[in-house]
C-alpha cells in the first residue's frame, strides 16, 4: 500500500513539474511574440488541469494570434466568474467579439469595461469610442457594395506565411511577404523580403538585407528609378523601423541609403512609405509614431527635394490622425484622395481602410470604404494601380491561407477599379421577400420605459436610444437576478440574463436595422410600405396605464424610422417624396391583456417582476406585418 502511495506521489510531482515547465516555455514564447506557440502549450496545460489564470493567458495568446473564436470562449467563461478580477478582461472580450463581427455583444462588454475600469487612460477613451463605433458597424454591415468584385489572389502570390504590400509595374508584380529564413536551420524564424513575379513565373528576391532586418513594405518613386522601403530590426526587445531608399533598375537594388532624420526621427519608428507627385512636388507619405503626433502611429508627409533630400515632415492633422493608429497611406494625387487604414473612426473591427478628400494642407473627415473592401479583421496597404485599373489590399479576414489556428497571417485581395455595371432596376421582389422573412421583429424595453410614471401616449425618445440605455443595464439585470445565489447557480443565473439579451434584445435590434436598410432601397424605388406594429407590457400596472405605455413604445419605433440615417425616411413618412415612395404605420396597443398570468406583479419582488427574463419578455413591441401596395 505504501509502495502504491509513493508511486502516486512521485507521479503527481512529475505531472506538476511537467505542467510548470510547459507553462514557463509558453510564457517565453508569449514574451517573444510567438503567440501561436504560446497558445498551443497553454492549451495543452489547460487540458490537463483547468486554472483561471492559465485560461486567461491562453485567451490572451489566442487574441494576439487573431484566434478570436477560442479567445472569446475563454474570456466569456472567465467573465461569468465573479471571483476573477482582471481589469482588461471585458475590454479584451469586447475587442475579440468586435473582431468576430458580434457588434452588439461587443457593445455591452465595452460598457461593462467602462463601468468597472477605474483609470482614465487610453483604454477608457478607446472603449467609449468603440461603444459608439459598434452601433455604426452594425448599420454598415447591412449595406454591402455588390458592384465591387473583391477576389482572393492566387497561390502564386499568397501563401500560408503572410503577405504584406503589393503593386504592379511593367507587367511585374512586386510584393513583400513573410517566408521561412532558409539560413536559420534551428528555429522557424520568418523574414519579410521583397519579391517579384511575372505571369505566375518563379518568384525572385529583389534584394536580401545584409543583416537580420525585415522588409515589410516599399514603394517606387514617380519615375520608377528608385525604391523606398522599410527595414525593421528587433533591438533590446524593441522593434526599430526606418525608411531607406536605393537605386532600382527593374531587377536589383543598389546604393542603399537611410533617409535623414527629417523622416527617420531619432528614437521613433518610420514606415510604410508612399510617393506621388502633387502640384509639381514629389511627396513622401509615411506612418510614424514620432513625437508631436495625435496618438500612436500618425500619417506624415515630407517633400522630396530635387537633390533627393527631404523637407521636415508635416503631420496630416486631426481630421486624419487620431489617438489610435493610422497607417499605410496611399494618395491619389489626380483625384486628391487619401486612402489609409485606421483603428479609430467608425470601423468594422481592427484596421479598416478609409478615404478622405483633400490635399496635404487640409483633408476632409474620412469615410469608411465599407463592405466588402473592409472586414471585421485587419485591412490595410490599400493601393490602386491606375495602369492596370486594379486595387489591392492586404487582410487577415476569414478565408486567408494558414496552417495554424486563427487568422494570424495576411493574404492579398484585389478588385477591378472600374465597377461592374449595376442594374438600373432594383430587384424589388427579392427585397420584399427578404423584408418579410425578417418578420416578426420583436423589440424590448426596460420596465416602464420610455417616459416612466406618466400617462402620456407619445414620446420624444427613439427606439435606438431606449435600446442603447437598455443594454447598458445588463450588469444590473445580472446582479439583481442572481441575488441570493452562489457558485454554479449564480453563474447559471447570469448566463440566463446574458442569453436573454443576446437572443432577444440584441437580435431584435439587429433585425430592425436590417429591415430599415432594405426598406430604404424599396422606398428609393418609389414603393409604398405599410408597417403593422403591436405593443405589449408586463402586468405591473393597470390596463389603461399599460395601453398608454404601449403607445409610447410604438411611437419610439416611429421616431426611430423618422431619424434613421439623419432623417432619410422623413420625406417618405410625410408623403413628400417626389418619387411617390411612402411609409404608413398601423398601430395596435394591447396593454397587459395578453401578458403571461404567471408573471409576478409584485413590486416588492423586483427580481421576478422586473429583472427576470420572463417579466422582461413581456415588455415589447412587435413589427407583425409589412405590406406593399397603394395606401
Amino acid at each position: 500500500m505504501k509502495h502504491k502511495l509513493l508511486i502516486l506521489i512521485i507521479f503527481s510531482f512529475q505531472l506538476i513539474f511537467s505542467q510548470s515547465r510547459k507553462i514557463n516555455k509558453a510564457d517565453k514564447y508569449f514574451d517573444n511574440g510567438d503567440y501561436y506557440s504560446a497558445s498551443y502549450l497553454y492549451k495543452q496545460a489547460l487540458d490537463k488541469v483547468y486554472n483561471k489564470n492559465l485560461a486567461y493567458k491562453y485567451a490572451e495568446a489566442c487574441r494576439l494570434n487573431y484566434d478570436y473564436k477560442n479567445a472569446e470562449i475563454y474570456y466569456k467563461k472567465l467573465s461569468y466568474d465573479t471571483d476573477f478580477n482582471k481589469p482588461m478582461l471585458y475590454y479584451n472580450l469586447a475587442m475579440v467579439q468586435k473582431g468576430l463581427g458580434k457588434y452588439q455583444l461587443a457593445q455591452r462588454n465595452f460598457n461593462k469595461f467602462i463601468n468597472k475600469y477605474e483609470r482614465n487612460d487610453f483604454y477608457k477613451t478607446k472603449a467609449k469610442h468603440e461603444y459608439i463605433s459598434c452601433k455604426k458597424a452594425l448599420e454598415m454591415s447591412f449595406a454591402k457594395d455588390y458592384s465591387i468584385n473583391l477576389s482572393h489572389c492566387d497561390t502564386s502570390i499568397n501563401s500560408i506565411y503572410g503577405e504584406l504590400k503589393i503593386t504592379d509595374l511593367n507587367g511585374v508584380k512586386y510584393f513583400t511577404a513573410l517566408r521561412p529564413d532558409l539560413t536559420d536551420t534551428v528555429n522557424t524564424k520568418l523574414l519579410s523580403l521583397l519579391y517579384s513575379i511575372k505571369q505566375n513565373e518563379k518568384k525572385e528576391v529583389i534584394f536580401e538585407p545584409n543583416d537580420t532586418s525585415n522588409i515589410p513594405n516599399f514603394c517606387f518613386n514617380v519615375d520608377k528609378t528608385k525604391i523606398y522601403f522599410t527595414k525593421c530590426k528587433q533591438k533590446n526587445k524593441k522593434l526599430r523601423c526606418y525608411i531607406y531608399k536605393g537605386d532600382f533598375n527593374g531587377d536589383k537594388v543598389t546604393g542603399i541609403k537611410k533617409l535623414s532624420s527629417s523622416v527617420n526621427f531619432p528614437g521613433y519608428n518610420s514606415t510604410q512609405p508612399y510617393i506621388t507627385k502633387y502640384r509639381d512636388k514629389e511627396l513622401l507619405f509615411f506612418a510614424s509614431n514620432r513625437q508631436d503626433g495625435f496618438g500612436k502611429y500618425d500619417i506624415w508627409v515630407s517633400e522630396i527635394y530635387e537633390d533627393g533630400g527631404n523637407a521636415s515632415a508635416k503631420n496630416l492633422g486631426k481630421n486624419i490622425n487620431s489617438v489610435d493608429n493610422e497607417i499605410s497611406p496611399y494618395y491619389d494625387a489626380e483625384k486628391e484622395q487619401l486612402y489609409f487604414s485606421s483603428e479609430w473612426y467608425a470601423n468594422f473591427g481592427g484596421f479598416d481602410i478609409f478615404k478622405a478628400n483633400g490635399n496635404p494642407d487640409y483633408f476632409n473627415e474620412p469615410e469608411n470604404l465599407g463592405l466588402p473592401i473592409n472586414s471585421s479583421y485587419n485591412d490595410y496597404y490599400f493601393n490602386i494601380n491606375n495602369e492596370y485599373n486594379r486595387a489591392y489590399l492586404s487582410t487577415n479576414r476569414e478565408g486567408v491561407l494558414t496552417d495554424k489556428t486563427g487568422n494570424c497571417c495576411n493574404d492579398f485581395y484585389s478588385y477591378p477599379v472600374q465597377k461592374q455595371e449595376v442594374p438600373e432596376i432594383v430587384d424589388v421582389k427579392k427585397i420584399k421577400t427578404d423584408m418579410r422573412q425578417l418578420i416578426p421583429i420583436t423589440l424590448y424595453f426596460h420596465n416602464d420605459e420610455p417616459n416612466p410614471r406618466t400617462r402620456d401616449t407619445t414620446t420624444q425618445f427613439t427606439y435606438d436610444k431606449t435600446y442603447t440605455e437598455y443594454i447598458k443595464m445588463l450588469e444590473e439585470y445580472e446582479t439583481e437576478y442572481s441575488k441570493g445565489t452562489k457558485g454554479d447557480k449564480q453563474i447559471k443565473a447570469i448566463e440566463t440574463i446574458d442569453n436573454f439579451f443576446s437572443d432577444k434584445v440584441e437580435k431584435g435590434y439587429s433585425k430592425l436595422v436590417n429591415f430599415a436598410v432594405l426598406m430604404r432601397e424599396l422606398l428609393d424605388n418609389g414603393e409604398k410600405i405599410k408597417i403593422t406594429i403591436k405593443g405589449f407590457a408586463s402586468p405591473l400596472n393597470s390596463t389603461d396605464y399599460n395601453i398608454n405605455l404601449s403607445k409610447r413604445r410604438i411611437q419610439s419605433l416611429v421616431n426611430y424610422f423618422e431619424t434613421f440615417n439623419n432623417g432619410y425616411f422623413k420625406k417618405y413618412i410625410t408623403g413628400s417624396a417626389q418619387n411617390g415612395g411612402k411609409i404608413t404605420f398601423e398601430r395596435i396597443a394591447f396593454g397587459e391583456d395578453t401578458a403571461d398570468l404567471n408573471i409576478s406583479d409584485d413590486l416588492s419582488d423586483l427580481k421576478n417582476s422586473v429583472y427576470s427574463p420572463d417579466a422582461a419578455n413581456e415588455r415589447k413591441i412587435k413589427v407583425l406585418a409589412v405590406s406593399f401596395g397603394k395606401w
